[in-house]
Formats: C-alpha cells, structure tokens, sequence
C-alpha cells in the first residue's frame, strides 16, 4: 500500500472518531450551562464564607459624657487642691518646728491655748487652740489698736493677742509701749516694750494645728496615706479621660 493511501486512510479514521466523540450541539450547551452554573455557585459560596468570617466593624470615639465631664472637673480640683496642701503643709511643717523662721516676712505659729477665743461682743479675727495662725513681720508703726499682734514673753515664747492701747510713755518712762488682752479673758495683759513686737496676724486656719501635730508623731503613716489618696484620685481622673469608643457590626446580606 502506498505512502499516500494510508495518509487518506488515518484522515478519514479520524475524521469518524471525532463524529464518535463530539456531541450533539445541544448536549453541548446544556452541559456548558450546568459547568458555568456550577461554576458561580462555588464562587459565591466561597465569597459568602469568607465574608462571614470578615465581619466587616465600625468604631467611633464619641465624645466624652457630661457626667465625665463633671467628674474630671471634680478631680481636676482635688488633684490640684491636694498638691497644693502638699506644698502648704511641708512648708508648715518645716516652719512649724522653729517659729523664729520666717517665710518671705511671714511666720506660722501653732496655736496652744484659748485665750482668744471669740465672746459675742468680741471683734473678728479671735481662734481656738490648734489651729495655725499667719502672721507677718510688722513693727510699732505698722500696727494699730484692735490688731491681732505676735510678740515674744520669753526666749522661746511667744503671745498672740488683741492689742487695746499705744503709749509713747510708762510710768514716767519715755518710749514705745503696747498692751494687749486676749479676748477670751476679762483684763489686760502687763505692758510691753515695742522692740517685743514680732508681727501681726493676717488670717487663721482653722485645726492644721492638730493635724501637723499628728503627722509629725506618725510621719509614716500619714506619708502612706497621702500617697495612697493621691494614686486614688490619678488612677480616677485617668479614668474620666478615657474615650467611649463604641463598635458598629454590619452584617453582609447573601445573595441567592
């Protein structure tokens, strides 16, 4: 058999397989369909899952609340209100325990006894024991007849009282003098030469007396406590500060 016959012979066995194998035109679209909609379905299927897992969130920082608001104002001014009786009460506390120190002209005296305790026909400015007085350097000149007046009675005391008269003289004796009584208490007190003068009282605050006298006999104690109280009021204002942070969740909507 020649070259030329068995080419013709293998074209046409070729041409009848391909007429076995391929089928019919519709077959062959209705099985491209079924393929493109299988296809689709497992695409969004996939897609479906995959969104699912990805919840898809929102945050937004809101601002503060008022009632955040009001708190962090409050701590605002017991945190500066605490630090500044920090300073006050070291600088008390140190001047407290030789009150011949004076701070820019002013002294800080504890006071011990009753005898200026206010009556009902008495001027203002009277105090009670334990509390603290501030007074500032004052001399004859710059003091007047019903001001509260610092003066020494001794070496290491002090009187604190209510000054009633001025004199250039004192039985017979030329100079300055001053007498004073304290308005709890029903006479005068002995004359005294102005040189004694220390100063005169400014303003009182009431019972710091006491509390310096507690802290200087339980110095730890009160130094725990005043570290505790302020740690409170930080780890309180930190809190206000905070953001309200709110999270939205959108739900993804399947299609069918």
């Amino acid at each position: 058999m020649s070259m030329e016959n068995r080419g013709v012979i293998l074209s046409k066995n070729l041409e009848v397989n391909k007429k076995k194998k391929t089928p019919p035109k519709g077959v062959q679209k209705r099985t491209a369909k079924k393929i493109e909609q299988s296809r689709e379905k497992t695409t969004r299927v996939s897609t479906t899952k995959k969104m699912k897992k990805k919840k898809l969130s929102k945050k937004a920082v809101l601002p503060p609340s008022p009632w955040k608001k009001r708190i962090a104002i409050v701590f605002d001014v017991a945190f500066y209100g605490l630090m500044l009786a920090i300073v006050l009460g070291a600088t008390l506390f140190v001047l407290n325990k030789d009150p011949e120190k004076s701070f820019w002209g002013y002294r800080f005296y504890t006071v011990k006894t009753n005898s200026m305790v206010p009556k009902k026909d008495s001027l203002p400015g009277g105090f009670y024991a334990g509390d603290i007085i501030i007074v500032k350097s004052a001399t004859y000149d710059q003091v007047n007849v019903n001001d509260i007046i610092t003066y020494r009675v001794g070496e290491d005391a002090n009187l604190t009282h209510r000054l009633v008269k001025k004199a250039d003289q004192l039985e017979g004796k030329e100079g300055q003098f001053v007498i004073t009584k304290g308005d709890a208490n029903n006479s005068d007190d002995p004359p005294i030469s102005a040189e004694r003068i220390v100063g005169k009282t400014l303003f009182v605050i009431p019972k710091v007396g006491e509390v310096l006298k507690f802290v200087q006999g339980h110095f730890v104690v009160s130094l725990v406590f005043l570290f505790s109280l302020f740690g409170f009021i930080w780890v309180l204002r930190v809190f206000a500060d905070q953001p309200t942070i709110v999270t939205k969740k959108r739900s993804v909507r399947q299609r069918r």
